[in-house]
């Protein structure tokens, strides 16, 4: 059967688990939330920002300076470590960064405007759409611009292992101080357990300690004491009576066991036995 100090160590743990349990959980899911506010953030600047660039350059390819957005729009991606699709008004890709699968991120799919994630190079992008228009209101096309999410990932997976690794160690330090702490704890409990074993019906005059300090231990220790002078003038009570009532008991059963033995010595008549029986019954 466990024992109070195992429990108490025992429960100590269970609770300080559940503490670092919601403690970690709520950490996480703020760190995600945090890194994932925080991206969808930038993904939002960005991507208008790049939408810019992409109605700049399709209103210089209208004017005729040039043929050709891919350039400047390589050069925001590179610098921005981003994947895109343009599409043009007609639903024709002018644009797609060179590592995005053919197929992926299909005009249809754009027009929801439901962020997805896609696997690139080894790497998982976000991609969020935006309708590109000009300063008169006209639709240039549909931009798909997407940010790399595999280092908040990451993040995460360390702080997981971090978790793991640190969780496990706090609990079992913390049961070792909790064993040493409940065990000084119940020391003046063993202490009153050897001290009442010693106590027995030989020597019922001594007592346990009491503790100095005021609690729940002294009030037992001074209970117990006052148990143990009740049972002593218990037994004092007895040994009295058992030897007041030997000392009546012992002249009239000496008297009566001499009449039993004289009257056996001799033949005595019928009126004798009665004289002994009536003497015997007062």
């Amino acid at each position: 059967m466990p024992t109070i100090q195992s429990r108490l160590t025992l429960l100590y743990v269970v609770i300080l688990a559940a503490i670092l349990v919601v403690f970690s959980g709520s950490l996480y899911w703020t760190a995600q939330a945090e890194l994932n506010a925080d991206l969808e953030s930038r993904l939002a600047r960005q991507k208008a920002a790049f939408a810019d660039i992409v109605i700049e350059q399709e209103s210089e390819m209208l004017r005729g300076v040039h043929t050709d957005i891919a350039a400047p729009v390589t050069d925001y991606l590179a610098a921005s470590e981003a994947r895109a699709v343009v599409y043009d008004a007609q639903h024709r890709v002018l644009f797609r960064s060179k590592d995005l699968p053919e197929g992926a991120l299909a005009y249809d799919e754009l027009r929801t405007g439901a962020p997805r994630e896609l696997a690139v190079a080894g790497r998982t992008y976000r991609f969020s759409a935006l309708r590109a228009v000009d300063p008169g209101g006209q639709e240039i096309g549909w931009v798909a611009y997407g940010l790399d999410v595999t280092p908040i990932a990451e993040r995460l997976q360390r702080l997981l292992v971090f978790f793991a690794v640190f969780v496990p160690l706090v609990l079992a330090v913390s049961s070792y101080i909790g064993l040493l702490f409940v065990r000084g704890a119940l020391a003046p409990v063993e202490t009153l357990r050897r001290q009442a074993e010693r106590i027995s019906r030989s020597n019922l005059s001594e007592r346990v300690a009491v503790p100095e300090a005021r609690g729940e231990l002294r009030e037992l220790a001074a209970t117990f004491n006052e148990m143990l002078e009740r049972l002593e003038k218990s037994f004092e009570q007895l040994r009295t009576f058992t030897s007041n009532a030997s000392h009546e008991l012992k002249t009239p059963l000496a008297v009566l066991r001499t009449e039993i033995e004289l009257a056996l010595a001799q033949q005595g008549k019928a009126i004798d036995y009665a004289m002994l029986l009536a003497s015997v019954a007062e």
